[in-house]
């Protein structure tokens, strides 16, 4: 996405990342509301997005539900507590593995989550069956203001004509 035009971004993209998107160019229905709750330039120029525990839990959570078959490969089953050597000898391990680092006990919830999603027969069938597509990057302009819009659904079932998000 380095200095794309804005025409060349209109429609829909698979592969760009969500560091990509959340810091690409337009507006998304997040920066509306961060600038219709504070100001123009809280939006124009946000603090580094912080590091929390419940981030990444959703993250994880979301990767569990949504793309299972990646879930293992990314998500780190770390140690019961964020504190002592342990976590920082898993910090190191997922830092230098580019994997999401979870207590343990956060781990299993994503799991169990993941599993009452998809015990649901019905909404099993929409998650994974038929023509998918999760995270892809949308954009348009806007007919009324003429600004670049963006947003980045969970999940696209092409066949069903359907996002869910």
């Amino acid at each position: 996405m380095d200095r794309m035009n804005e025409q060349d971004l209109i429609g829909i993209h698979a592969g760009i990342s969500n560091e990509e998107y959340h810091s690409g160019p337009g507006v998304s229905k997040s920066g509306l509301w961060k600038i219709h709750t504070s100001t123009p330039a809280h939006f124009r120029f946000p603090p580094p997005r912080e590091e929390a525990a419940h981030f990444s839990f959703g993250e994880a959570a979301h990767l569990a539900i949504l793309q299972p078959d990646e879930f293992e490969g990314t998500v780190y089953r770390g140690p019961d507590e964020r504190r002592g050597n342990k976590w920082k000898d898993a910090q190191e391990y997922c830092g230098i593995d580019g994997k999401l680092l979870l207590t343990a006990g956060d781990y299993d919830k994503a799991l169990t989550i993941r599993d009452a999603v998809h015990a649901d027969q019905w909404i099993n069938s929409i998650i994974t069956g038929g023509d998918r597509a999760v995270e892809e990057s949308v954009y348009w302009i806007d007919p009324e203001t003429g600004v670049l819009c963006r947003c980045r659904p969970d999940l696209r079932r092409k066949d069903l004509n359907v996002i869910i998000d």
